[in-house]
């Protein structure tokens, strides 16, 4: 169940007889998990809008990558026209532009590869942190509780 920090603040646990739990002991630990509750909250939006920035960047990337291909297939149809007319040098020429605009097809997609990347593994990295301090503040619960019955 998803708890939002509100719900966790007013959150009543039911006495236990006479070795319930102290209550500003139980009041400390739920506002101390709200807050942080909150605060990953905050984070998460954060997160959100950085990843939206990211996959902004990789659409303006893939458009580039348009360009380019439309760019190469310019300057084939440049290079059949040359070849036909001119020497070797031309043929050189031709092929060290096609190098280049496959280079530079390369490099944009390899950046939008690593952009997609990163943003999975922030997005793992915020999935599983949360659920470790979750575990962690749990065993705190427990270990308060133990604590209390002694």
């Amino acid at each position: 169940m998803n708890y939002t920090a509100d719900e966790i603040r007013s959150y009543q646990f039911q006495k236990a007889g006479l070795s319930g739990y102290k209550a500003a002991d139980v009041d400390d630990l739920l506002d101390n998990v709200a807050r942080d509750y909150d605060e990953m909250a905050k984070q998460q939006e954060e997160f959100a809008a950085k990843i939206q920035v990211l996959a902004d960047k990789i659409t303006e990337y893939r458009e580039s990558e348009d360009s380019v291909k439309f760019a190469i297939l310019n300057a084939q149809k440049t290079g059949d026209g040359i070849l036909k007319e001119k020497t070797a040098a031309a043929d050189k020429y031709y092929a060290e532009k096609i190098e280049a605009a496959d280079k530079a097809a390369a490099q944009a997609k390899e950046t939008a590869e690593k952009l997609v990347l990163e943003a999975q593994t922030k997005a793992q990295e915020i999935h599983y942190g949360g659920k470790e301090y979750f575990k962690s503040r749990a065993n705190q619960c427990k270990n308060l509780k133990a604590r209390n019955r002694r």
